[in-house]
């Protein structure tokens, strides 16, 4: 799924394996998936169509979802899921984000909503066991 040119995911700070990205509509950010080691295969537009999932995964309201990519150019496919939402001890409300992509384990995060609306990994939260 294609965005305009207007909503293009652009890169807010570049190198950390959890840098944020942004999107020009949205107020809100998301972790970058997309310098993690275990993608480095994926074509650059791969990558973009992954990023592009993640969004809208973490921006759904529903407790699961799953947003499917695919790059009809390279033939890669994959999606972004969230299974399962919890709220954390100290209130934020948190996801269960979980990354398949071609030639790659299944990647997990667990991210947290903070006060500006911002999706950031929380390292310091234990999710609950999650099923899916």
């Amino acid at each position: 799924m294609k965005m305009p040119m207007s909503t293009k995911l652009r890169l807010a700070a570049a190198g950390s394996a959890l840098a944020l990205f942004s999107a020009s509509s949205m107020a809100a950010t998301v972790p970058d998936v997309t310098s993690e080691e275990a993608l480095s295969h994926l074509a650059a537009e791969d990558l973009e169509l992954l990023q592009e999932a993640v969004v809208e995964a973490l921006t759904d309201p529903r407790n699961s979802v799953t947003v499917r990519w695919r790059n009809e150019a390279s033939g890669n496919a994959g999606r972004a899921q969230v299974v399962g939402t919890f709220r954390a001890r100290d209130a934020r409300s948190c996801k269960v984000l979980r990354i398949v992509a071609p030639e790659a384990d299944s990647l997990s995060y667990t991210v947290c909503r903070d006060d500006s609306g911002n999706w950031l990994e929380a390292s310091d939260v234990r999710a609950p066991r999650m099923r899916g």
